[in-house]
């Protein structure tokens, strides 16, 4: 069956892949969704990141997808994961969001091989629907990518990584973000929309 519609897309990766590799998302009254992203390791300072405002969402675990775990030796940056890839809808576009998690603002660039193995991870969604669900899409999603870090710490980030939100487009660019266990993020403003919608 062809399928040129992302809301579509998402609703059949909600059906068949196999929950638990879904990150947990909840639902308001008011029919607003919210994701929770936990970190595994329990050393970590950043143990939580909670994106809210979607109105459809599919959102993968890559490390539970173990991709290349199998196939590369120990240590080769191919293996390393990032923490989320998320298949949304905001104000009628499509989005992939790949992001990952730290406990201090990254120092070296061994996050963006993180970043593109989530690259790598949403197209191989993507061909999956295709070859096995028939799902032919032509949709173009608008990729964003970032590293959430605690606000207490205090280092720099790299020259090269974006501070300005809309331009983060590539796994080597992601956007540094600030934030703490306790804080909700709204997804709108992770884009740089307005908090309020227009009315049209």
């Amino acid at each position: 069956m062809g399928c040129n519609m992302p809301s579509s897309v998402i609703k059949r990766l909600n059906e068949i892949c196999n929950p638990d590799i879904f990150h947990i998302i909840k639902k308001s009254n008011d029919g607003i969704l919210t994701l929770e992203c936990h970190e595994a390791d329990r050393s970590a300072i950043l143990k939580k990141v909670e994106i809210t405002g979607f109105s459809e969402i599919s959102t993968f675990k890559l490390d539970k997808l173990k991709f290349s775990d199998t196939l590369l030796k120990n240590g080769h940056k191919g293996r390393k994961a990032c923490d989320a890839i998320i298949f949304c809808m905001v104000d009628n576009d499509p989005y992939i969001l790949i992001f990952d998690m730290k406990s201090s603002s990254p120092t070296t660039d061994d996050h963006i091989y993180q970043l593109r193995s989530g690259l790598l991870g949403s197209r191989y969604i993507l061909e999956l629907l295709k070859e096995f669900e028939g799902v032919f899409s032509q949709i173009n999603w608008n990729y964003r990518y970032f590293i959430f870090h605690c606000r207490n710490n205090k280092r720099e980030t790299l020259p090269e990584f974006q501070i300005e939100i809309k331009k983060n487009t590539q796994p080597d660019k992601p956007h540094i973000f600030e934030t703490n266990n306790s804080e909700q993020i709204h997804v709108r403003k992770l884009l740089g929309k307005p908090l309020i919608k227009a009315l049209s």
